[in-house]
Parts: structure tokens; sequence; C-alpha cells
């Protein structure tokens, strides 16, 4: 757990300088804050220790949020950056690279996910739609309609207007451009859907 916080400490200052220095983290910074974010937050809590989470979000976030992120494995470095940022103000996505460990039966456990999740962040950049993505987002529109879950689609870089079959009618979050703020409009998005 120690060896853990001094990894997220550093990783923190990292993204803090180049946030400072670029105007943004680069996707590896935020990526690796979000994976540590990610491991600490299974840990099981030792009586005493302060929580590990960092926070910047001015209310307090249902224990039970799950955010589902479906994406191109090919699109990775810009999907885990935008997740490191969301882990970075309190919101831990789920992200099968990070949850699910050898042996695992990952249909299972996608299907669990997806079942339990109040909000789905479904991300197309270049690579429009993976193999196992275009399935994914089958089963959350049938889940949109048929129990209310909240899709936001994701606009990535080199995203093309074609590619969202299906999304059409939901307001996308577009990463493509710099203002409005992306990540700001995805958190508020986020943060009314579950409240």
């Amino acid at each position: 757990r120690h060896s853990l916080l001094s990894l997220v400490r550093r990783a923190q200052q990292r993204l803090e300088v180049e946030t400072a220095q670029l105007g943004h983290p680069s996707a590896e910074t935020a990526a690796e804050l979000a994976r540590l974010q990610f491991e600490i937050s299974e840990l099981p809590k030792a009586s005493g220790q302060p929580s590990m989470q960092v926070s910047t979000l001015p209310v307090e976030l249902p224990k039970d949020l799950q955010v589902f992120v479906s994406y191109n494995r090919k699109d990775r470095n810009e999907v885990f950056g935008i997740c490191g940022a969301l882990s970075g103000r309190g919101i831990i996505p789920w992200i099968d690279e990070w949850k699910l460990r050898a042996g695992d039966d990952w249909k299972i456990a996608l299907e669990e996910t997806m079942a339990r999740a109040k909000v789905a962040m479904i991300a197309l950049g270049a690579h429009c739609y993976g193999e196992t993505q275009k399935d994914e987002v089958n089963r959350l529109l049938l889940a949109q309609h048929k129990r209310g879950l909240h899709i936001i689609p994701v606009r990535l870089m080199g995203f093309e207007e074609d590619w969202f079959t299906g999304l059409e009618d939901l307001v996308a979050v577009d990463f493509r451009q710099p203002a409005p703020d992306p990540l700001e409009e995805l958190m508020r998005a986020i943060l009314a859907l579950v409240q």
C-alpha cells in the first residue's frame, strides 16, 4: 500500500507539471495515475488508514457508481488519458484492461459489469469500432431502452461522423475540440446522470 501511494504521488506530480507546461497531462501519465488509483481502490481498507482516492468534485459520488467504458483497443492511449483525468477527479471508470485478471472469463465479467452500470461511455476515434466494441454498443443500446442506462458518446481524435450508427440521437462529448472543455462536459454529464 505504501509503495502504491508513493507511485501515485509521483504520477500526480508529473500530471501537475505536464498540465502546467502543456495545458493537459500526457495520456501515458493520466492512464498510469488512473491505473494506480484503481489498484488502490481495490485494496482492502486497513483500519485507521486515510482514503487514497483523490477527488476534486464538489459533490459526494454514489458508492455504487459504475461508469462502463466501451472503446477500441487501438484508441487505448487517448481513452486511458481521459479515464485517468476522470479518476483524478474522483470517478474511476470500469475498464476491462484495468479490472480483468488472468483466468477471468471476460465475457461474463463484461456482461455483469454492463448490467450494473448506471452510465456507459462509448468512445470512438480514428479506429472506429473494434470487433468486441460493436457487440458492447448493441448491448448498451438495448440496456438503454430496457432499463434506462445512460449512454454518453465520446468523439476522439480521428472520429468520423458516420461512425455513430445507433448513437446519432445522443449528444456527444467532443474531444476533438478544445472548447468548451470536453473533460468538464463529460464530468458534468456523468454527475447529472447519477444525481
